[in-house]
């Protein structure tokens, strides 16, 4: 078993927990980062080592320093950023020949490309891969005149974000016309309600599987749409497919998340994703094959998985089991060896509601506003 220190930032995200844990357990040895000390994954016993970074939006540069004095003290070969934002600021310092560590994700410029939902239909249709009706609108832009062409009920949401943050569901054109962006945005068609199906992939430098996924939510927050509160574990067969269609018309390599409804692809995540934790569970350890990846080590490729394993990303559990309808059902913050950041969790409230590195993520809605 390899021992090689590694790497990772934002440790305050449920998904740099898991990362964290799944790391030790392939045998690495995890340094976790983050902006404040009260950050969940910090308080994980497989952390092997902790520290507090710069933001690496406020201060790029102290950010970037900070991660080559941490390589340096723990000889740390790779790094694993688990945000978006923090990955495109590694990865830029990458390409400038500034990080002294490898990044297993392609040049910062097509991880941009790939996250930005203006820039999906054209890939796409290039490689033939279905998506929704789209259109994109500027601040300025009538949004019912950008989305002549397009079927109500509409999807509006920024241009650039993580996830679901500031995504809004308008009903009618008239329901459309009330609202102003004030970033970049896409309007598209809303498909028939239904299963959100994820696949996620880690690829070689030539397209390779060494990792597949997949998962269907089973109940968002919030319900109209949002990050997984209940998923399972599933085949996928033909969602799989379009994604490594997808992927590999660009050139990807690393790991993404690909997001299907009605067989239709409406977001690509560059990036490791929030239910992260069921793939581990099932055996596919993502991190640890992406940092065997990165140091060029022996990886025997993780394809096979069960099926009907369910994950609950609610804390406690008591309230998981409220929601859910079996004790197998697993969550973020219910495994009895590793507690502490369960307590860790209570008290991450603190800089969620007074950090402004944080108030970015809550007021992400605002990206439209009723007239």
């Amino acid at each position: 078993m390899p021992s090689h220190p590694v790497l990772v930032t934002d440790g305050y995200w449920k998904k740099s927990l898991a990362a964290v844990r799944a790391l030790a357990a392939g045998g690495f040895r995890p340094i976790v980062g983050e902006i404040t000390r009260l950050a969940p994954a910090l308080w994980s016993r497989a952390a092997w080592a902790r520290f507090i970074h710069p933001s690496p939006t406020r201060d790029s540069a102290g950010f970037v320093k900070t991660l080559g004095r941490e390589a340096a003290r723990h000889h740390a070969e790779v790094l694993l950023p688990m945000e978006e934002e923090t990955l495109l600021v590694a990865a830029a310092a990458r390409d400038r020949g500034d990080l002294p560590l490898a990044l297993p994700w392609p040049p910062a410029v097509e991880i941009d490309r790939l996250r930005d939902k203006g820039s999906l239909p054209d890939l796409a249709a290039r490689c033939g891969v279905p998506i929704p009706g789209t259109a994109l609108a500027s601040p300025v832009d009538d949004l019912v005149e950008a989305a002549t062409g397009l079927k109500p009920p509409f999807i509006v949401k920024p241009r650039i974000g993580s996830g679901s943050r500031g995504q809004v569901r308008v009903a009618t054109p008239d329901d459309l016309a009330r609202f102003r962006p004030k970033v970049p945005v896409v309007v598209q068609e809303a498909l028939p309600p239904g299963p959100v199906v994820c696949v996620s992939l880690l690829l070689d430098d030539h397209g390779g599987v060494l990792a597949r996924f997949a998962h269907r939510r089973l109940r968002t927050h919030p319900a109209s749409g949002g990050p997984s509160t209940l998923c399972e574990s599933v085949h996928a067969p033909d969602e799989e497919a379009l994604a490594l269609r997808l992927l590999r018309g660009v050139g990807w390599h690393g790991v993404a998340m690909l997001e299907f409804l009605q067989g239709r692809l409406i977001e690509v995540n560059p990036r490791f994703w929030g239910s992260l934790a069921l793939a581990v569970r099932c055996g596919v350890n993502f991190p640890a094959l992406l940092a065997r990846s990165a140091l060029g080590l022996p990886i025997e490729p993780a394809l096979r998985y069960p099926t009907g394993v369910r994950y609950c990303s609610i804390w406690p559990r008591g309230w998981g089991l409220l929601l859910t309808d079996g004790l197998s059902t697993r969550g973020d913050f219910d495994d009895p060896r590793d507690a502490a950041p369960a307590w860790a969790l209570a008290a991450s409230v603190l800089p969620w509601a007074f950090d402004p590195e944080f108030a970015r993520v809550r007021l992400a809605s605002a990206c439209v506003e009723a007239r």
